[in-house]
């Protein structure tokens, strides 16, 4: 069921709009002035199949009011659930969205100058999160195989993000204020672990891809990466729990992975997946060199810096024992500089590609 009503008026008056020249400031010119009103609500109290086997329940609405220059209102979900009538289900979303749009608005704000010790030590949210959603089951990726027979089993419910006590699997504060898009604190519960966020401001300014600006602060703790692998080869890892801090800033989004600066810190690592993460950042290293790398030490942490398109790695070690007749690389790091990041993201998906479904012929088996 829809429900729409608009209602309001537009009246020959002094109407708010940007200076043609000075960024910032406004001027009145004649004009019609809106003074208008949009309600709308859609959806159905019980499940109902919209395409095929896809089914969804629940309500959207949004209330807007336009007055002169500024565009005010609120997007609203209520008890929205979404199921594949197979095992991909979407259980309670519920949001309700405040947003205040200038349309005469023509100044950028400058994020990326904002302290960065202040955006990664702000934990001092204490509004309620107004985007949540209680869970949502998928179809494992890699069912397995069964051990009589050999056989690819048929595909197995697997809960990617679930509540934890009294909170929801996902919840975010969002806010749309002076044309910044704001989420002050984001949780997820999944594979064990715990993603968090604080201070992620989207500055869309004037809808200019040029001008806009993102500085967001991400934190990852013990995500269990077992759980999506394939279960022969998730036998070998001992531990498949990562954590990490992350911080990105950007300015200029015609070309975003040219503009975007950031910074990462795996400081929580398995001995498998971090020898497949050396051989993301030494990319050109041979044979000899990996074998004993990988048989003389223990990587303890992985740091990453982005900018102007590349990406710098600093792999950190603990010498471990070291084979008569071999050299263990000097001090207690390594240092890889000076990746393309599209190289880097190349060569992550290479190796990520080792835990996958079955292996192709001629392809590398994961070490360790």
């Amino acid at each position: 069921a829809l429900n729409l009503l608009v209602y309001g008026t537009l009246t020959q008056g002094w109407q708010t709009v940007a200076h043609p020249k000075i960024p910032g400031k406004v001027i009145k010119k004649k004009g019609m002035v809106p003074d208008l009103y949009v309600k709308m609500k859609m959806g159905k109290a019980k499940r109902e199949a919209i395409f095929q086997n896809h089914a969804i329940s629940g309500f959207f609405g949004l209330n807007v009011h336009l007055l002169d220059n500024i565009a005010k209102g609120s997007i609203n979900i209520d008890h929205f659930n979404y199921d594949d009538s197979k095992l991909t289900k979407v259980s309670d979303i519920n949001m309700k969205f405040p947003f205040e749009y200038n349309l005469a608005y023509r100044k950028t704000l400058n994020l990326t100058a904002a302290n960065k010790e202040r955006i990664i030590k702000n934990y001092s949210f204490t509004k309620p999160f107004n985007f949540t959603i209680h869970s949502v089951q998928i179809a494992h990726p890699f069912p397995g195989k069964d051990p009589n027979t050999g056989k690819k089993l048929p595909p197995k419910p697997f809960m990617l993000i679930y509540p934890q006590g009294k909170y929801n699997g996902f919840s975010m504060r969002m806010e749309f204020k002076d044309n910044v898009f704001q989420i002050p604190a984001l949780q997820i519960f999944m594979l064990n672990g715990l993603i968090t966020a604080n201070d992620i401001l989207f500055n869309l300014g004037t809808f200019n891809p040029k001008t806009m600006e993102l500085v967001a602060a991400l934190q990852v703790k013990e995500l269990d990466l077992k759980q999506l692998m394939d279960p022969e080869k998730a036998k070998a890892i001992k531990d498949g729990a990562i954590s990490m801090d992350m911080f990105f800033t950007g300015r200029d989004f015609s070309d975003p992975l040219q503009n975007l600066k950031g910074y990462v810190s795996i400081y929580k690592i398995g001995d498998e997946f971090a020898k497949q993460g050396l051989k993301v950042v030494k990319p050109d290293s041979n044979f000899l060199v990996d074998a004993i790398v990988d048989n003389t030490i223990t990587v303890t942490k992985f740091e990453l810096d982005l900018k102007e398109g590349l990406v710098y790695a600093r792999v950190y070690m603990k010498k471990g024992f070291i084979a008569k007749g071999l050299i263990a690389p000097a001090g207690e790091q390594i240092i890889q500089e000076r990746i393309p990041i599209g190289e880097f993201l190349n060569n992550a998906s290479k190796q990520a590609a080792v835990y996958g479904s079955k292996e192709e012929k001629g392809k590398e088996k994961p070490t360790g």
